[in-house]
């Protein structure tokens, strides 16, 4: 009863509970009636079966004292019952089994020294053999892959010798011994792969030369890239089910410095494995394709980032790129028909956003934070504006198309005594252009021609590697400034998962309040809409400041957010179309849509300290909270929400507080203070997004910084 019952205790959250209270009412039974051996030994096994895979408890180890806990009497009645006979063979197998243990240990002790300089050399000529990939080397990727085949083979062999193989059958020894046979076989597999990828995927010809990719060349690569990430995921779990604290320190060096450089390069192999597969249909491999482009402007703002001032559409048709049409938005809102459009949904976006009539007024096909929203209206009113079907929409504002000069070097541009640069197309596109003398019309057709000149350039150069390439234009994705939609199912989750489809916070938010790594938590996100039909937005500071405080307890905060909105702007001396208004406000007044995207539910609202009644209603699952706001020249306006959040299970009191913050693509980042005060918990663990974080004596949480990209923190909280 005693083994059982520690059995059946100890279980209790897993499917082996059922063994062990079989166990239990067998030896109640056992109790009141006869003895019998072989219910005893019934007994003992479902036992057994059940503490050999008791859940994790408590600290590292516990499972093991329960089991010796209740295991050890059973041991001691058992010698105690037992006749001198049956003791002396006992301990003659005893005798037995610890000179066996002896012996296999030195064997498994000689071979580890023999593997593990081995797998020492062939872990470092794996990471030299990756670098190599990175760089375009090659026939030195292919050479440093062999000789690691070569150090994870003898190492295997040495695993495999006669005097290492008796260690399997010893418990505790067992498990170093599989711990190095998996290092040994998974990194043979690897390297054996990564080789062949890296001599039959021609990476250094996988490039576009004057709009031009090798479809041809993107299929031969498929297989040995998806067959290298095949070996990387296999090779991860079979180091996963070995790596234990329980190794000793010769053996656990190696192995976890082996996960840690799976781990590294397994991404990177899923995203090569998942790009080769979409990248033959997005580049009009099975059919042409044709791309909205939307340029964007934050100096005219918009929730997603800024009003589309002209457009492109781009033609993919067997690996070949061409920009096809380009012009002012204008042309396709003034099209024959423009009172005539017609949007029949999303319905939520024509709830929300149909007061903006992007029907008539293409420029504000821009309204939702949310790309794919976006562009689903966008594939609806091109047609009708006198365009053909669309297969995707490409989002790009200044500083995306400062990114994609790097790609493609300076550009000239009609109109413009110097060429624009990475360095200079930006503050132009954001400011400087509209500072210029001259009509407004030719300053139209300057912003249409910077847009088309960087296409241009793009479609009709030769491009760097994929490497270089994505990492110049990372940043920019990630921050939203070049986004890329594609209304096939599965490109679409390829461009999601890589962050490019400007799925308003990751798409993570649409199920219902809940942090983008799931679990019930908290997020919100700030932003504002340009509702004076001027350029003024590049003189909108923001700083957003947001207090929590949470009840583990309960699973509830109670949240205050404060948006202050600086307006930097000159009261005159610009010109109207970037100062004024089509309001008639004075000069230099900043006129601007506040919309607070948020999972928690308002409890007031202020501005500047006094009561404000706000526009409420359903988005991404939660709630949007919104308003419209003058803010004179000069001058700053505070709004200010009080809101209550359900941040998770209360039924599991101390269970983390996790934090997704939504970024909008503006010509400034925002100024982002978050603050979180536990109430009777105190936080104890800070995971941000980069930016300064501090943990004081009371275990509140202060994180700042100015993230130009979606953020998430996670805070652990325990009793204090």
């Amino acid at each position: 009863m005693w083994l059982a019952g520690l059995a059946t205790a100890a279980s209790l959250g897993s499917l082996w509970v059922l063994a062990g209270g079989v166990a239990l009412a067998l030896s109640s039974i056992a109790v009141l009636g006869r003895r019998h051996r072989l219910l005893g030994a019934v007994i003992a096994a479902l036992s057994v079966q059940a503490l050999l895979r008791i859940p994790a408890i408590g600290f590292f180890g516990v499972p093991s004292l329960i089991t010796l806990v209740a295991v050890a009497p059973v041991l001691v009645v058992g010698w105690q019952r037992a006749g001198s006979r049956t003791r002396r063979f006992i301990a003659w197998t005893i005798a037995g089994a610890a000179a066996f243990a002896l012996v296999a240990t030195a064997g498994l002790g000689v071979a580890a020294l023999q593997a593990r300089d081995h797998v020492t050399a062939g872990v470092d000529e794996a990471e030299a053999g990756l670098d190599a990939v990175r760089t375009g080397d090659q026939p030195g990727a292919s050479a440093h892959f062999d000789r690691a085949t070569a150090e994870f083979d003898a190492a295997r062999h040495a695993v495999q010798a006669p005097w290492a193989l008796p260690a399997r059958l010893v418990p505790g020894l067992g498990h170093q011994a599989a711990a190095l046979v998996a290092v040994t076989d998974s990194g043979t597999t690897l390297t054996e792969r990564a080789g062949e990828a890296a001599m039959t995927a021609p990476y250094q010809q996988l490039r576009a030369k004057a709009g031009q990719i090798d479809l041809a060349t993107l299929a031969q690569m498929q297989e040995p890239v998806a067959r290298s990430a095949e070996a990387l995921a296999a090779a991860q779990r079979a180091v996963e089910q070995v790596d234990s604290p329980w190794l000793v320190p010769m053996l656990a060096d190696p192995v976890q410095r082996f996960e840690a450089k799976i781990n590294q390069a397994l991404p990177e192999a899923e995203l090569a494995r998942g790009a080769l597969q979409v990248a033959p249909g997005l580049l009009g491999g099975e059919g042409t394709r044709r791309y909205f482009i939307s340029f964007m402007n934050p100096a005219e703002a918009r929730f997603q980032g800024g009003f589309i001032g002209s457009y492109g559409i781009l033609t993919a048709q067997d690996g070949k790129v061409t920009l096809e049409r380009s012009g002012p938005i204008e042309d396709l809102s003034d099209a024959p028909g423009a009172d005539h459009r017609t949007l029949s949904g999303p319905a939520l976006y024509l709830q929300r956003y149909g007061r903006f009539q992007p029907a008539r007024f293409l420029q504000n096909l821009t309204a939702s934070p949310d790309l794919p929203d976006n562009a689903s209206a966008i594939a609806k009113l091109y047609p009708q504006a006198g365009g053909t079907p669309i297969q995707g929409v490409i989002s790009v504002d200044p500083e995306g198309l400062s990114a994609l000069l790097k790609l493609t070097g300076p550009i000239s541009v009609a109109g413009l005594d110097t060429p624009l640069t990475s360095e200079t197309a930006a503050s132009f596109l954001l400011r400087d252009q509209y500072l210029t003398s001259g009509p407004q019309s030719a300053r139209k057709d300057r912003l249409t021609d910077v847009s088309k000149a960087t296409f241009d350039a793009l479609v009709g150069r030769d491009l760097p590697s994929p490497r270089e390439i994505g990492a110049a234009l990372g940043p920019a994705m990630h921050g939203g400034h070049l986004l890329f939609t594609s209304f096939d199912p599965g490109e679409s989750a390829f461009l999601t998962g890589v962050g490019m489809s400007g799925d308003f916070l990751g798409g993570a938010v649409d199920a219902g309040p809940s942090a983008p790594d799931g679990g019930g938590s908290d997020w919100f996100s700030v932003r504002t809409s340009n509702a004076g039909g001027n350029k003024i937005d590049s003189f909108l500071d923001r700083e957003v400041t947001y207090d929590a405080a949470v009840d583990p307890a309960t699973g509830t905060a109670q949240a205050t957010a404060t948006v202050a909105l600086h307006n930097t702007a000159p009261a005159s001396g610009l010109p109207d179309y970037l100062i004024g208004n089509i309001y008639g406000a004075p000069r230099g007044t900043n006129l601007t849509y506040l919309g607070f995207f948020t999972a928690g539910t308002l409890t007031g609202a202020t501005r500047d300290g006094a009561p404000i009644g706000v526009e409420s209603q359903r988005e991404f699952g939660g709630n949007v909270y919104s308003t419209r706001l003058d803010i004179p020249p000069g001058a700053t306006v505070r709004v200010t929400f009080r809101l209550r959040v359900n941040v998770g299970d209360g039924t599991r009191a101390g269970e983390d507080y996790r934090l997704a913050v939504g970024h909008q693509p503006l010509a400034t980042d925002d100024r982002l203070v978050v603050r979180i005060h536990p109430v009777g918990y105190v936080a104890v663990s800070a995971q941000g997004w980069g930016a300064t974080a501090t943990l004081d004596e009371a275990g509140t949480v202060q994180m700042e910084g100015s993230p130009s990209t979606d953020v998430s923190l996670r805070i652990g909280f325990a009793s204090p």
